[in-house]
């Protein structure tokens, strides 16, 4: 099991959120959020990794989204951001 948190800047400011919402397709959304709790479970499915400390998970629906994650200390704690 992981636990999934958004990272969240000094200022309060939420990037995964605030892309999240900027997305106009709901089911898009929702593909998201249920991948983002598969991985939760530890079912990452399609991912890669992209640099030393950050992970692509690819839905590939659409246009095809991505979200990026890091391995936040040692704990199983996951921060995701997203991009189209």
């Amino acid at each position: 099991m992981f636990k999934v948190s958004d990272y969240i800047s000094d200022d309060g400011y939420d990037p995964f959120k605030k892309w999240l919402e900027s997305l106009s397709d709901r089911q898009v959304r929702a593909r998201i959020l249920v991948r983002v709790q598969r991985l939760a479970a530890g079912n990452f499915g399609d991912c890669k990794p992209i640099a030393e400390d950050i992970w692509e998970l690819r839905i590939d629906h659409g246009a095809g989204y991505r979200v990026y994650y890091t391995k936040a200390g040692e704990k199983n704690d996951l921060n995701p951001s997203g991009w189209r």
